[in-house]
């Protein structure tokens, strides 16, 4: 097993809700350990905050959730308004779920 650095842009591809788009690049990732450089996460994180500004995320502590997708983790907080709505985070809390009023 090998470990390899992909870029951004297949990065892209392996999380997109399109799997056809990360297809051609599947053989040459299955079995290794995939890693991203701190480029593709701070390039990621302007992406976020680019969602933010426009009103699309509510502000939140995107460096953490930032890892717990990489890696494919559950996150587990108290803080469970700074966490949801991101794609893709799984968040485990025992916070009460903001009421609608």
């Amino acid at each position: 097993m090998a470990i390899l650095l992909i870029d951004t842009d297949v990065y892209s591809y392996l999380t997109s809700s399109n799997p056809d788009r990360a297809s051609p690049y599947k053989k040459h990732l299955d079995g290794h350990t995939i890693t991203l450089s701190f480029i593709t996460v701070g390039e990621q994180y302007a992406g976020y905050l680019k969602q933010i500004k426009k009103g699309a995320w509510p502000e939140v502590r995107l460096w953490i959730a930032a890892c717990a997708k990489r890696h494919s983790l559950s996150l587990i907080t108290n803080n469970r308004k700074n966490f949801e709505g991101i794609p893709g985070l799984t968040v485990i809390s025992e916070a009460p779920e903001k009421q609608n009023s």
